[in-house]
């Protein structure tokens, strides 16, 4: 027999982690569109990617971007805290406890990785490293476009 678990009212803490939550969805949605849309794809030639790099909005574009899912991933950081709090309540520390806190950094972590090598392509252009600035589209692409590992 399985111990019950009580269940009421939630927690105005509770209220409030459930709102990060939903800001990390708003502002990481908003965030992928500013710094993504009109992008150049992993496919487009190296003259069309130095072309759209070089052009000082789109490497504004990037850096709003950058900050937008910075910020989400600060929100969904505290949301997989409190959810994995919730799960803990049910599970102890089992399995699941740990499939929510790591699965959730690992992601939170990747995710910040894939935009921060974004930006850095926005480096490679004031620093004039045409090859570094392919490379890094191309890692960038392999990160957030699930798309580009099945054509390979």
């Amino acid at each position: 027999m399985e111990a019950a678990v009580a269940v009421g009212r939630p927690h105005s803490k509770a209220r409030w982690t459930a709102l990060g939550g939903v800001l990390y969805v708003v502002l990481f949605v908003i965030g992928t569109i500013v710094t993504f849309s009109g992008a150049p794809s992993g496919d487009a030639a190296p003259a069309k990617v130095i072309q759209w790099y070089s052009d000082s909005g789109h490497r504004d574009r990037i850096h709003i971007g950058w900050i937008l899912i910075g910020l989400s991933v600060f929100f969904l950081l505290w949301f997989i805290g409190a959810l994995r709090r919730a799960v803990s309540a049910i599970d102890g520390e089992g399995v699941l406890t740990g499939v929510v806190g790591i699965g959730g950094g690992v992601y939170a972590a990747l995710a910040l990785a894939a935009v921060a090598l974004d930006d850095g392509i926005v480096a490679t252009v004031d620093a004039g490293s045409t090859t570094a600035r392919i490379a890094l589209n191309d890692v960038v692409n392999l990160c957030v476009r699930s798309e580009y590992l099945a054509e390979e």
